[in-house]
């Protein structure tokens, strides 16, 4: 019941997002009949992506906790670190697809340049990759490995319409 009621929080704020940021973006003048929506509206662009990663995280931390005890903590720092030193060639240097910054909308950031959210993100997505490519394939686990790591980099390309826009500037 819990997953499930978990999995309904995260539903109801991916199409609370959707459906409000389709709404306002196509009619903007909408925004100017309901009571405090131009106030609350520049705010969702922080709220909402915030609270999505963040209810994410916790449902799936609190999944493996269950299925596999503490085990799945260890991968999950490796990825965070792994994807924190990615990102900060991304955002320092410019690799490996030329330089980009955030902005202040995912909150606090690593160095001044990536938002603490994002790595974990990154988990977010390289568990189910992987569960994805290991599924029905007798590979090597370096091959499920691979196949996961890039299976998730392209949700990077898939996940930056909207309020990614907002998140992140390419230079």
């Amino acid at each position: 019941a819990t997953d499930r009621a978990g999995i309904a929080s995260l539903y109801g704020i991916a199409i609370a997002s959707v459906v409000g940021f389709g709404v306002f973006r196509a009619w903007p003048q909408l925004l100017a009949t309901i009571p405090n929506a131009a106030a609350v509206y520049p705010r969702a662009f922080e709220f909402f992506p915030r609270a999505q990663i963040l209810l994410a995280f916790g449902i799936l931390a609190v999944y493996l906790t269950r299925q596999v005890g503490r085990r799945w903590i260890v991968p999950f720092i490796a990825v965070y670190l792994l994807s924190l030193g990615s990102e900060l060639a991304g955002t320092t240097v410019g690799l490996p697809f030329g330089p980009y910054r955030y902005t202040e909308a995912l909150g606090a950031k690593w160095f001044g340049h990536v938002p603490v959210l994002i790595p974990m993100s990154w988990f977010l997505m390289a568990l189910p990759s992987f569960a994805l490519a290991s599924a029905g394939h007798r590979t090597s686990r370096m091959a499920r490995i691979v196949i996961g790591y890039h299976t998730e980099r392209s949700e990077c390309w898939l996940g930056w319409p909207g309020w990614r826009r907002r998140a992140a500037r390419w230079i």
